[in-house]
């Protein structure tokens, strides 16, 4: 967690940042005072490219390290994330290695990946404008659609999310709840957005 955190801070300067990690879980930075410590700003970047793993049965932590992220990129314009869903087999031969961060109780996890209308990000205030997203549609509550009910609901000036769900109707049946958020949006005083396909 440490030295994840620490050598990004090598690249504080950078605009354009490509990252990979096995497991998402394993740099979440959970508490308040653990963020401030560790988190650096990355004041320039505009394009984040992003890939990692993460747990199928339990995706708190893993929302926290996308929300790490995006607090410590200000100005970012273009986020595209990469998730590989692990199963339950996997999940758990991994959480006998021991992810869970010295000191967290599950209420913290959960308090620090709450999804709602609630986050004040720079990026998602101002900046924010395309999202691709790459993922598993497992269930109808995976990653992936969480994250779209994130940014649909947060990002004022976001402008379109692509998608590549492995599921082609995903797009159109969204449809509906698309034209939800950006009637919410628009009395918020926030741009509408299209959810489309990526393409590969």
């Amino acid at each position: 967690l440490e030295t994840f955190w620490k050598f990004t801070r090598n690249f504080t300067g950078t605009k354009e940042m490509r990252l990979s990690v096995n497991h998402l879980e394993d740099i979440a930075v959970l508490s308040e005072a653990r963020q401030i410590e560790l988190l650096p700003a990355f004041g320039r970047l505009e394009r984040l490219e992003f890939q990692g793993a993460h747990w199928t049965k339990d995706k708190t932590a893993a929302v926290t390290t996308i929300l790490n992220l995006l607090h410590c990129c200000p100005v970012l314009i273009t986020l595209r994330i990469n998730l590989t869903a692990m199963y339950e087999e996997e999940d758990a031969s991994n959480k006998q290695g021991g992810h869970k961060q010295k000191g967290t109780t599950r209420k913290e996890i959960l308090m620090a990946a709450m999804v709602g209308p609630r986050y004040l990000f720079q990026c998602l205030q101002s900046s924010l404008r395309r999202v691709d997203l790459q993922f598993q549609l497992e269930k109808k509550d995976c990653l992936g659609v969480k994250l779209i009910k994130t940014f649909a609901e947060n990002a004022m000036f976001l402008k379109e999310i692509l998608i590549d769900s492995g599921d082609e109707k995903l797009c159109e049946h969204m449809k509906p709840r698309i034209a939800k958020w950006n009637s919410s949006r628009k009395e918020l005083g926030a741009t509408s957005f299209v959810l489309l396909p990526l393409k590969r």
